[in-house]
């Protein structure tokens, strides 16, 4: 969807943007939409992945886990190979906090979802909920609230 605002289309905010992409695989998961258990914990094994990569991101920014941890995490939870691990938390380290957003930004809308729903009652419709939402664009959650239920 085309937001014709530039600032809201250009606003980088990684807990709107990647927010939304888990939403949406959450949203496949509850609508069962994956077609197979295959794919359904491809999905799983996807959300592991970032799981870990907000716990390494978070632990090694506050020195609760060293570079080692990190990668013994990835390695021995996720199943990622050494290098693999190495070249994962190598290029994650130059943006601290980025892959929280990915969360915050899907618990955000969960929760914006949720009160939509009830202040609609029964004329809630899923459709018109995103709809609005993309409308509104990449801002920060206080002001989509804002906009989405003024």
């Amino acid at each position: 969807m085309h937001n014709p605002k530039e600032l809201r289309r250009n606003n980088g905010l990684s807990l709107f943007s990647e927010g939304w992409g888990l939403y949406n695989e959450q949203l496949m998961l509850e609508t069962g939409f994956y077609p197979n258990k295959k794919i359904k914990l491809r999905q799983l094994q996807l959300r592991l992945w970032r799981n870990a990569r907000v716990i390494y991101d978070v632990g090694m920014h506050t020195g609760k886990l060293s570079y080692e941890d990190a990668i013994s995490l990835m390695t021995d939870k996720v199943g990622f190979l050494r290098w693999a691990a190495q070249l994962e938390i190598d290029s994650s380290s130059s943006r601290p906090g980025y892959f929280i957003g990915y969360f915050m930004g899907m618990i955000e809308i969960l929760e914006m979802r949720e009160d939509y729903k009830k202040m609609k009652g029964e004329n809630y419709n899923i459709s018109d909920f995103h709809e609005k939402l993309l409308k509104i664009g990449n801002m920060p959650p206080s002001i989509m609230r804002e906009a989405l239920f003024n």
